[in-house]
């Protein structure tokens, strides 16, 4: 009898950027070191069956991954409950601050606004209470400035429009806790599309810093799948001006 010859063609999801699915928003570091990738995992099937949820209690389906720009080794992983709208890295800190959330569809506007820790890995959910987060921009390495969704529909005959922007500063990021921020802070209505000036006419509010470091459960850490292969021909990235990689807008 002849030996059975077995030949392996490919390996399905052994690629870089396996870990985030379908890419959702793409941003790098501000030295290029680094990229960052929200994405979309789908659903195994029709979302009415029990048998598309996950084994572990409310572990997000949504990811988002940080990866070394020169060979694509990803360095962290973890997912969120809500869609990733928006990411954006600290200036001078090894922080990435995400922004999720959506519409539940009947009335309100959910999400969290997570820190990163480049360092440890930990994040911290910093909202106080859920509430769809729809772009982020540090204006300096103390001042972030956010766009988020209105609290619920009753809203929008108040402000006239779903988003509101503000800014948030604090004299040390890295020392941040959870839950710290307590909307709103001085929230303007945002109507259209949000150009990047309007960050600049927003009231600030200034928050202490705790003693306390990071390591909430705003989203669930999970180990990488090693080094990645360094091209990919469906790869999506921003940012990062090296041969081989396309821009995403």
């Amino acid at each position: 009898m002849s030996a059975l010859a077995i030949r392996v063609d490919r390996v399905l999801g052994g690629g870089p950027f396996a870990e985030i699915g379908r890419p959702r928003v793409a941003v790098a570091s501000p030295d290029e070191s680094l990229i960052a990738v929200g994405g979309a995992l789908p659903r195994p099937q029709w979302h009415g069956r029990d048998v598309s949820r996950r084994s572990l209690p409310h572990p997000g389906r949504h990811p988002t991954a940080v990866y070394r720009s020169d060979d694509l080794t990803c360095l962290f992983a973890s997912t969120t409950h809500w869609p990733v709208n928006a990411l954006a890295f600290h200036p001078t800190l090894p922080l990435l601050v995400i922004g999720t959330g959506a519409y539940d569809g009947g009335w309100s506007y959910h999400g969290e606004l997570l820190l990163l820790d480049l360092s440890t890995g930990g994040t911290v959910s910093l909202l106080e209470h859920p509430r769809e987060v729809r772009q982020i921009t540090w204006q300096d390495p103390e001042t972030l400035a956010l766009v988020l969704a209105i609290p619920c529909d009753e809203d929008k005959k108040t402000f006239g429009t779903t988003s509101l922007a503000c800014t948030i500063r604090r004299d040390d990021w890295a020392r941040a806790t959870p839950g710290m921020v307590e909307m709103p802070y001085g929230e303007e209505a945002v109507h259209g599309r949000t150009p990047r000036s309007i960050y600049s006419s927003h009231r600030t509010a200034v928050r202490g810093t705790s003693p306390r470091g990071l390591g909430g459960a705003g989203a669930r850490r999970r180990p990488c799948s090693g080094r990645a292969r360094r091209h990919h021909p469906g790869m999506l990235v921003t940012g990062v001006r090296r041969p081989g990689l396309a821009g995403a807008r």
